[in-house]
């Protein structure tokens, strides 16, 4: 660590200023999951008390970080982070729920973003109340599910004729035309960085929702995790509708899911009975009460209703149609380590992964107000990128004609 107060920035190897060393560990510690301080360059500058400009400006590109924010007063950046700490306290007493992935890290980088633009948009309209929030307190889960179909306008014959991956699109864009902003994870143009440390921290972020009258989000991981595979996704995706329905935030589903809903009870059971009976009603699996379920039974649940076959048998039990002794026949081993196949960085166009990633909603009021100049191309750049980056802002432009 640094023995003096500052840091010397160098231009060619000569002193051009110094830059407070409680400043320089501010800025690589906001997100500090994602272990900034272990990176090479900015290891090194913390034990030498130097750095190039260059490499900083190199480093912080790298990391998507302002350069301009290592250079902050200390007393400016103490007030850019209050005002981060804010919003994170505002979900927080808001509530966020959330579905913990590989780990029990959620990216605070990526609820940062989501909180940002929900204060934009939240503070830019003046949005109508989604009459959904809060409208399945006191039914039944049958009841509860229709309610969902019916505002969310999804057609149960056409999501079973789906693949599972066509079905989780599918449910998405139903769900942001019933006035929900999703979010889903993508790891392509610079919109989140992709390095190991990042990339861990991402593996163990998986779906959550943030509260809001008008227009709640939702984040689902996608392509940032590697362990949320399609029917795993479909069911978080049910389980947050559920949650916004109840206006529960308190619950979320627990890593080891099976133990999670075999065990819960009260509200949070409910929010499972809920989720479960939205993709495979009750009416469908009363059918099988006295018959011999097997493995190819389990499967073809599955592939039909868009749950992995795990999700099967945990709701088949929970309904009483399995003994502990079938129960446990049919669960599916747990993947081997190592087998789980990992996520693909795709390189779709810019414009498509800024839309997934921030949502419809968010996407089509930023670029509106950019479009009118309500806000200049920097701020929107920091809603929807989460930092400069004039290249790709550039490129974004053109394709959208802004």
């Amino acid at each position: 660590m640094l023995l003096d107060k500052h840091m010397n920035l160098l231009v060619n190897g000569v002193i051009a200023t110094t830059i407070d060393d409680a400043t320089f560990s501010k800025v690589l510690g906001i997100y500090s999951e994602e272990g900034f301080p272990e990176r090479p360059i900015f290891a090194l500058a913390l034990a030498q008390g130097e750095i190039e400009f260059k490499k900083l400006k190199e480093e912080a590109a790298k990391i998507l970080m302002p350069w301009q924010m290592f250079l902050l007063e200390s007393s400016k950046l103490d007030v850019e982070l209050a005002r981060i700490e804010g919003l994170r306290h505002k979900a927080a007493a808001a509530k966020v729920t959330k579905r913990t992935g590989s780990g029990s890290t959620t990216s605070k980088r990526i609820l940062d973003r989501l909180l940002r633009l929900q204060s934009y948009v939240s503070n830019s309209r003046t949005l109508p109340k989604n009459p959904f929030c809060g409208s399945l307190a006191g039914l039944s889960p049958v009841d509860a599910a229709a309610t969902i179909r019916a505002h969310f306008g999804i057609d149960e014959n056409l999501l079973r004729k789906k693949s599972k991956a066509n079905a989780l699109a599918y449910l998405v864009e139903r769900i942001e035309n019933g006035q929900v902003n999703v979010s889903l994870g993508v790891l392509t143009n610079k919109i989140l960085p992709h390095l190991p440390g990042s990339r861990n921290v991402y593996r163990n972020t998986s779906g959550f929702a943030i509260r809001d009258e008008c227009l709640p989000f939702m984040f689902l991981p996608s392509e940032i995790n590697p362990e949320e595979r399609d029917g795993r996704q479909i069911y978080t995706l049910a389980y947050l509708v559920a949650v916004m329905g109840l206006d529960s935030y308190e619950f979320q589903i627990q890593k080891d899911f099976t133990v999670s809903m075999l065990s819960s009870k009260g509200r949070q059971a409910l929010l499972y009975e809920i989720a479960s009976e939205l993709l495979m009603p009750r009416s469908v699996t009363a059918a099988l009460r006295g018959t011999q379920i097997t493995e190819s039974t389990r499967d073809n649940l599955a592939k039909d209703y868009k749950l992995t076959p795990t999700a099967v048998v945990v709701t088949l039990r929970r309904r009483r149609l399995l003994t502990k002794e079938q129960y446990d026949a049919l669960l599916p081993a747990p993947p081997a380590p190592g087998s789980v196949t990992k996520s693909t960085a795709r390189t779709p166009s810019i414009e498509k992964s800024v839309r997934k990633f921030n949502g419809g909603h968010a996407y089509d009021l930023v670029n509106a107000d950019f479009a009118t100049r309500k806000i200049t191309g920097v701020q929107a750049q920091y809603l929807l990128f989460g930092g400069p980056n004039r290249s790709g802002f550039r490129t974004y432009k053109k394709k959208l004609g802004l």
